[in-house]
């Protein structure tokens, strides 16, 4: 592994971090609007 493959790594895992909350985000926003219009 090289110096910086370590950082790399933990960065790559926080980018997933926060996409995967944006994702989450959207998915319970989206869910939202459905039952609004199921209602």
């Amino acid at each position: 592994m090289y110096a910086d493959g370590g950082a790399q790594a933990v960065e790559l895992g926080r980018e997933q971090a926060r996409l995967q909350a944006e994702l989450d985000a959207a998915e319970a926003e989206l869910l939202q609007l459905y039952e609004e219009d199921a209602a």
